[in-house]
């Protein structure tokens, strides 16, 4: 997994962390984007006046203007009509970030395989394309903001690893003991110092809402297996029942011949028993 480049959450930058992994590099650091928002605060005063105290806080601005710079990326909200195409088939777009309160991760296609890079695992999660779509169905309707990635994304060093290789790694993989690490951390403050303070924007519901909506995906993904793994096992036995009644079918049609062939030769054993009879009976009376 060493492949993908994957950063860990330090204080509240998961907004930094979520730029660099979709890009997959160390790209920018905490002073790039408050660079970025005191120039984009510059530009609001220009145009507000000279006495107005603007400061900006919207970050979505901030991360847009960061990727139209480094990469000359463009980020198109997934609920607005340009996006409609994505929106009814995501595996048609090539990258999300996505934004849920405080925190952000993204969502990226890597060669042919879909990545979750949220800065609160331990690790990349490699989801398949079908768990994707339902994904970004799932936090689309939960409230969170998604935004589609537009241009082209850096090349990186995962890019031409065949699939085969990240499906082989994501069966081997435990995710349930990565995330029940993960939802005990964020459960204890005092091992989260990101989230140790009492102020009103705290990151604490962020990281909890987070990480209830991977559990979902986890149980999510665990039904989609065994829905498969059911339909492979009524399809085997279909096979099965359709070869036995082949069989059947079979031997019932070889009985009537056998039977027939059996009265005929008794029939021709009788004939040849009564000849012997009245051949005797002949003998006799001379």
């Amino acid at each position: 997994m060493d492949l993908v480049y994957h950063e860990r959450q330090v204080g509240r930058m998961c907004a930094q962390h979520a730029l660099n992994m979709l890009l997959q590099g160390n790209y920018f650091t905490a002073d790039n984007l408050v660079a970025i928002a005191h120039e984009l605060d510059a530009r609001e005063r220009a145009v507000l006046g000279d006495e107005s105290h603007f400061q900006s806080q919207n970050y979505d601005e901030v991360i847009t203007e960061a990727l139209r710079r480094q990469a000359n990326l463009h980020l198109e909200a997934l609920d607005s009509p340009a996006a409609f195409k994505i929106r009814q088939n995501p595996s048609m777009g090539q990258a999300y970030i996505c934004h849920y309160e405080d925190h952000w991760f993204a969502l990226r296609k890597i060669g042919t395989t879909w990545f979750v890079l949220n800065s609160l695992f331990k690790s990349p999660r490699i989801v398949s394309e079908t768990f994707m779509e339902l994904y970004i169905t799932q936090l689309y309707t939960e409230g969170w903001s998604i935004y589609l990635v537009e241009g082209q994304l850096p090349s990186c060093a995962a890019d031409n690893v065949p699939r085969e290789f990240w499906n082989e790694t994501r069966r081997s993989r435990k995710f349930e003991n990565d995330l029940e690490k993960a939802l005990s951390l964020s459960l204890n403050e005092s091992a989260q110092p990101w989230i140790a303070s009492n102020s009103p924007d705290d990151e604490l519901t962020a990281t909890s809402a987070s990480l209830s909506k991977q559990t979902e995906e986890l149980e999510l993904q665990r039904a989609l297996e065994e829905s498969l793994r059911e339909a492979n096992r009524l399809k085997s036995l279909k096979t099965a029942e359709s070869s036995m009644v082949h069989e059947a079918m079979k031997q019932s049609l070889q009985k009537p011949e056998e039977s027939a062939a059996s009265t005929s030769m008794s029939g021709k054993c009788q004939s040849k028993d009564d000849q012997n009879s009245q051949s005797s009976s002949s003998s006799l009376r001379k």
